[in-house]
């Protein structure tokens, strides 16, 4: 079993499609999302879990996945989705509709709040579920993921 996981997680190196599980972030509070503009998005109360992707524009890795992250938040309610950058001041106006993506503008997210709260390290995909506890966090590629286990895992967090 160690010898498959080992060999799972250099496959992934090698296919440069390498992500690892946060598990720092079990169960941490995202309740509230940070704003650079002072202000917070709410992700409790909302009674659905949420999928949030968090980014920097000058980053290659989420450079290279932007169009296949797009199709994964598309298979995703609109409601439940949120995407952040830690950079707001370098976001372009179409980040996602460049692409014929219906997925609404990015948010710029506080990157002081984001490093002291260990997402600094991007980009990340994080499933939070409907009380704001975050069920899962996702950091490198998401070009091995598929819609079917982004959806899987937005089940597993609306069942929190």
């Amino acid at each position: 079993m160690v010898l498959a996981h080992w060999l799972a997680q250099r496959t992934r190196q090698l296919a440069r499609t390498d992500w690892e599980v946060v598990h720092e972030l079990d169960g941490a509070s995202l309740a509230d999302l940070p704003l650079a503009n002072g202000e917070s998005m709410t992700l409790r109360d909302a009674g659905v879990p949420h999928v949030v992707y968090l980014f920097q524009c000058d980053c290659p890795k989420c450079d290279a996945q932007r169009a296949h992250v797009a199709e994964l938040l598309e298979s995703v309610p609109a409601g439940e989705v949120v995407t952040a950058t830690a950079q707001p001041a370098q976001l372009s106006p179409g980040y996602w509709g460049d692409l014929g993506s219906s997925i609404a503008q990015p948010v710029g997210a506080d990157s002081a709040w984001l490093a002291a709260h260990h997402m600094d390290r991007l980009p990340m995909m994080v499933f939070v579920d409907r009380s704001g506890r975050v069920t899962k966090a996702i950091r490198g590629s998401m070009l091995a993921w598929s819609e079917r286990s982004v959806l899987e895992e937005l089940k597993g967090a609306g069942a929190g």
